[in-house]
């Protein structure tokens, strides 16, 4: 199962949103099968605060992998046909 975060730059009430959050993503992980994979955006509150449940998630044991999609694609981090 893949699960993506993607989500607003300012966040108001961000320790009950982490709280919701977490409590999904563990609902989650506990009732469906694996394996799962999340994709975090790189931008904003909303995407750090994923990133940071996640992580907090696996200390606790969960098994998952996770990944950072880069949100703006700048000349050094493309790809060209000389490369």
């Amino acid at each position: 199962m893949i699960i993506s975060f993607f989500g607003h730059g300012s966040l108001y009430g961000i320790q009950d949103i982490g709280k919701r959050l977490k409590n999904t993503i563990e609902e989650i992980l506990q009732k469906e099968e694996g394996p799962f994979t999340f994709h975090c955006g790189g931008y904003g509150d909303f995407d750090l605060l994923c990133a940071r449940v996640l992580c907090e998630l696996k200390k606790e044991g969960y098994s998952f992998e996770s990944f950072y999609i880069t949100p703006y694609l700048t000349n050094d981090k493309r790809l060209t046909d000389k490369e």
